[in-house]
């Protein structure tokens, strides 16, 4: 199972086995966070894996699952920084799906007597260890919006595109909200967002985190399936004013 195929079977794990991961797996996960590749390549990040085999990881918050190894991302708490949080660590979290650990995101967590010398903060972090319970999922029967209500579509779209629309329908996101929505034509979808809430705009915002894993999981699918594919905002769409949206990007198939 790869990246790709791991989206359809991953499912949020919150009981954890304290087996410890070995050392030679624990060599590939660090190797990994080496290789990930943002979201943004101008916002500063960091990515750290905390033990807690021993339960002594100065991870807190309310609702915080109790697992034998966490990820924490840090960078600015800016919009640029919050994409790539969600872009990066949905990379981490399917790729420890692809090898038998399960995950948790943990909106609530904090780094407990937090110190740094730089300028960037703890934005989210991800439980991970070997699962107690069941790790995977039948993806046919996750709890998703159907494509009719997250998509309007101008054309028809192939099948390539409706695989991309497929890996986004599938992203996670915070209290299962899927605030994204898509504006489908034959090689491009125009991706929009559901405008902030009063909460969000009061700084306990997860939109963004949001944001980047879906547009994780639709860059994976064009990979997968080797189409040479671009995100880019596009001039006319960004000036729409919309009561209800804001609008992302727009992801588009090269075709020549």
């Amino acid at each position: 199972m790869n990246q790709y195929e791991a989206i359809s079977y991953r499912r949020s794990v919150r009981k954890f086995d304290f087996t410890p991961v070995p050392e030679a797996l624990m060599k590939k996960v660090n190797r990994f966070v080496q290789e990930l590749s943002p979201w943004n390549r101008e916002a500063d990040w960091k990515l750290e894996i905390l033990d807690n085999i021993n339960k002594r990881a100065p991870i807190g918050g309310f609702g915080v699952v109790h697992a034998p190894y966490y990820l924490v991302f840090y960078g600015e708490r800016v919009k640029e920084g919050l994409e790539n949080a969600g872009y990066m660590l949905e990379q981490m979290v399917l790729y420890l799906t692809t090898k038998g650990l399960g995950c948790c995101y943990q909106g609530c967590a904090r780094v407990l007597g937090e110190k740094r010398t730089d300028s960037l903060k703890a934005l989210m972090v991800v439980a991970f260890g070997y699962p107690a319970r069941r790790l995977l999922r039948d993806g046919a029967v996750a709890k998703r919006h159907p494509l009719k209500e997250l998509c309007i579509f101008k054309e028809e779209a192939g099948e390539e595109l409706k695989s991309v629309l497929y890996a986004a329908r599938l992203a996670p996101s915070a209290f299962n909200s899927q605030p994204w929505r898509f504006v489908v034509y034959k090689n491009k979808i125009h991706i929009f967002v559901r405008k902030k809430s009063l909460l969000e705009k009061l700084g306990m915002s997860m939109r963004e985190i949001n944001i980047g894993i879906v547009l994780c999981h639709m860059q994976l699918a064009a990979e997968e399936q080797w189409l040479f594919a671009t995100f880019a905002p596009e001039d006319k769409i960004r000036e729409l004013n919309m009561k209800k949206m804001d609008y992302i990007t727009t992801f588009s198939l090269k075709t020549d």
